[in-house]
């Protein structure tokens, strides 16, 4: 089994994964969804390095940051496993995913979104990223 390569979720959002040493993975994420330009941002994280034969526990980070006076003053972090769909024979990471916003004080309740995404190796068809995009996006979007 192996993470690296091109990843892509329900929504179109591709993802490139590459281990970095061997616990440490480096990459790139660009949003297909929410109006927020489709720039290749950094992402880092972290595998497991001593997976089991089915799954391997995978968790990266992305802070959104478009440039000089574009900070969307947020960041994703995705945690899950990589492994292989038992009933598809398809490779994919499940996460769970958390999208914090910068907030003032009185509003922290509001800071952060809980979501989840499927990252497989081939884009979704254009009904299947339809009929996701009524869920919180995993990226900050913009107003």
């Amino acid at each position: 089994m192996s993470f690296e390569g091109t990843w892509f979720n329900e929504l179109n959002s591709e993802m490139k994964l590459m281990p970095a040493s061997d616990k440490l993975i480096k990459g790139s994420y660009a949003s297909g969804v929410g109006g927020s330009p489709n720039n290749f941002l950094d992402l880092v994280g972290f595998v497991d390095t001593n997976p089991l034969a089915y799954s391997q526990a995978i968790a990266w980070v992305v802070v959104w940051n478009y440039g000089v006076g574009n900070n969307f003053n947020s960041i994703t972090t995705w945690s899950g496993q990589y492994q292989i769909n038992q009933k598809t024979q398809e490779e994919e990471i499940i996460t769970t995913l958390l999208l914090t916003k910068e907030m003032e004080a009185e509003n922290d309740w509001e800071s952060t979104l809980v979501g989840q995404d499927v990252f497989k190796r081939n884009p979704p068809s254009e009904e299947q990223r339809l009929s996701r995009q009524r869920r919180a996006p995993s990226h900050p979007t913009i107003e």
